[in-house]
């Protein structure tokens, strides 16, 4: 059958299957485009996701535990003691000296 086909028809044949192929390899161009573009997509959202993972643990570290603030409750209410200890003191120096003084 080939042979009995003339030049124009050949070309017509030719023209059909290039345009076949053409629009094989857009919707090919497209579809690859799309799964880079979904791909890219999903690598965005994971590392926003590890970026959020990380923030949060980094903001779990900063916080203290329940041993450290009882620790600092404890210095505090020492030192607390100490300073009315050491007012205390004080006052009682004074009115001694006051009381040698009379």
């Amino acid at each position: 059958m080939l042979r009995s086909l003339v030049g124009s028809e050949m070309c017509i044949r030719d023209r059909l299957d290039h345009m076949q192929w053409q629009s094989e390899f857009e919707q090919l161009g497209t579809a690859r485009k799309k799964a880079i573009s979904e791909w890219k997509q999903r690598q965005q959202e994971s590392r926003e996701k590890e970026v959020e993972m990380q923030a949060a643990q980094a903001e779990e570290n900063l916080k203290p535990s329940e041993d450290e603030l009882r620790k600092k409750a404890l210095e505090k209410r020492y030192r607390k003691n100490q300073a009315e200890k050491l007012h205390r003191w004080r006052a009682d120096k004074a009115q001694q000296e006051a009381d040698e003084q009379k």
